[in-house]
């Protein structure tokens, strides 16, 4: 099953960059034997992405497409 995106977070960066974290949803998951068995939940881990100060025009793009926002005129 593929990760859901949950949401996005924007960090600014002490040297005038940005932090980009995607956070997903939790899944299900089993685990078999008697005594630590059972279904249980688990978040997939964050995605980070950093991006300098000379790369600002990349944060939005970036940011537009986890979303599956389009770009004008699609």
């Amino acid at each position: 099953m593929a990760k859901q995106l949950e949401s996005i977070e924007i960090i600014p960066g002490e040297n005038g960059g940005h932090r980009v974290v995607h956070n997903f949803k939790r899944e299900m998951g089993k685990k078999g034997g008697a005594m630590s068995g059972g279904v249980y939940m688990e978040r997939p881990k964050a995605d980070e992405h950093i991006f300098g100060k000379s790369e600002d025009g990349k944060v939005l793009p970036h940011v537009g497409k986890a979303l599956g926002l389009k770009e004008d005129g699609e």
